[in-house]
């Protein structure tokens, strides 16, 4: 299994589209310090408080999604295109194997994406309006230092992404080319991201907290910024979970008995 997950992370990391991701991040971030520079001078605000709340903005919510639709949205599917599936396929390794692999690839890529991003930010703000200390308490988080806090928003992140992870592959698995599986995963996040706060003004929608286009900020359990109400983390990472095990599940029996022709 090692060697399968090594492989599809060569293959990830190997594609022009990941380095241009890093690139914008290194961009986003840079662009996002000189923005706040004046603002987090006026307010206070150091390196280390915007990075303990990074993971739970609302901004991060869309566009770790979308980048993660980018990397690996046709991880699957475009293997199935370029016909360079069938040769994985016909070496003794069973296909759930193959498909958890791609799995695991793909989320420690985008774990990847996400401390990158997270350091990018400290270095570039830090820079900019001073590093601060992650021991210094969070007043608004019951005093627990900004270490505590930064481990907690992210540690819900890790569930949030593989939520993420989880669903983009099964939906790369049903798909019939990359292209069409990167189309279908941004336009769901994109569509998702805007119709969900609209549906909330409707009071027969209780269903769609349910949903995993509403649990995947979790990590704004922690910093408050949660859109809803009424919710305990250990809720929100019950929701997770079960949409995890549902497209895991159902994408490895899709990938079993699919046909893979070219």
């Amino acid at each position: 299994m090692g060697g399968l997950v090594y492989n599809e992370i060569s293959k990830i990391v190997a594609q022009r589209r990941f380095f241009v991701v890093m690139a914008l991040l290194t961009v986003i971030a840079i662009l996002s310090a000189l923005t706040m520079r004046g603002f987090a001078g006026a307010l206070g605000v150091t390196a280390a408080q915007m990075v303990s709340t990074g993971a739970s903005g609302g901004f991060a919510q869309l566009l770790f999604p979308l980048l993660i639709a980018v990397i690996v949205g046709d991880i699957v599917a475009g293997e199935l295109t370029e016909g360079t599936l069938k040769l994985l396929l016909i070496r003794p390794v069973s296909r759930w194997k193959i498909w958890l692999s791609k799995l695991i690839a793909a989320f420690f890529v985008s774990v990847a994406l996400v401390c990158y991003s997270a350091l990018c930010i400290y270095v570039a703000l830090g820079a900019a309006s001073g590093f601060g200390s992650f021991s210094t308490p969070a007043l608004a988080e019951g005093g627990s230092s900004y270490a505590v806090v930064t481990l907690r928003a992210y540690g819900l992140e890790m569930i949030s992404l593989l939520s993420v992870v989880s669903v983009f592959l099964l939906i790369s698995t049903v798909a019939e080319n990359g292209v069409a599986a990167v189309g279908l995963c941004m336009g769901m996040t994109v569509i998702c991201s805007i119709c969900m706060p609209i549906l909330h003004f409707f009071s027969s929608t209780k269903w769609i907290e349910y949903t995993f286009f509403e649990q995947w900020q979790i990590a704004g359990q922690i910093t408050n910024s949660f859109p809803l109400t009424g919710w305990t983390i250990g809720g929100s990472i019950a929701v997770l979970a079960a949409w995890i095990v549902i497209c895991i599940a159902s994408g490895i029996a899709i990938f079993q008995w699919r046909d893979v022709k070219s």
